[in-house]
């Protein structure tokens, strides 16, 4: 298999650039949607994406739906859709490309569907385990304040635990964020916002 296509390369390269300033998405969801389109072109030995057909994405799929994550299990039914949700629309985006138009078969693009079955449960929500008060409270009352980032950390545990707030909007927080007078937390979602509009993406 060569290591790269050059023309590929350049397709996903413009299409990189689309979702990030035309569709406007984050840096995550380019950089996942960059991971699905090349595990589709390393499954078709670097073919150029022009070769697209019918019996390559159900091909695809199938092979898909044996694949390991990380810890050696299979593949959740969530990764999949999503990973062909990825794939289905760069095909789409390059199907409507001038000069690509009359070289991608736009029909062989419905092949990258889950069943409908499959679909309902890839979106089914499955009951995480979460601790409880008292096991938060046991967490905190063990945590070091002698310094003061010792300090900072056990409130950021605590601010975590009574609001649920995510990740990147705590560590962004700010003094004037809190207003203690009636226990409130106020989050600037432009700041905690990752952007999406950067032009190295791998």
């Amino acid at each position: 298999m060569p290591e790269f296509n050059p023309e590929n390369e350049d397709l996903k390269k413009k299409h990189e650039e689309m979702l990030l300033h035309v569709a406007c998405l984050d840096k995550k969801t380019v950089n996942a949607a960059w991971r699905a389109i090349n595990l589709f072109e390393n499954f078709t030995g670097k073919k150029d994406f022009t070769t697209f057909s019918k019996s390559q994405a159900k091909a695809f799929k199938h092979w898909l739906a044996k694949q390991m994550n990380k810890k050696d299990e299979p593949l959740s039914l969530s990764i999949q859709r999503s990973t062909l949700h990825a794939i289905r629309e760069f095909f789409k985006w390059l199907a409507m490309h001038p000069a690509f138009r009359n070289k991608i078969n736009a029909q062989a693009v419905t092949y990258l569907h889950l069943s409908q079955n499959e679909q309902r449960a890839s979106r089914s929500s499955r009951e995480k385990p979460f601790p409880t008060i008292e096991e938060i409270n046991i967490t905190l009352n063990a945590m070091s304040t002698d310094t003061d980032i010792e300090k900072r950390n056990r409130a950021m545990m605590a601010i975590t635990a009574l609001t649920g707030v995510r990740d990147a909007a705590l560590i962004s927080l700010k003094m004037k964020d809190v207003n203690t007078l009636v226990s409130t937390i106020s989050v600037d979602g432009e700041h905690t916002m990752k952007s999406g509009c950067s032009p190295t993406m791998r």
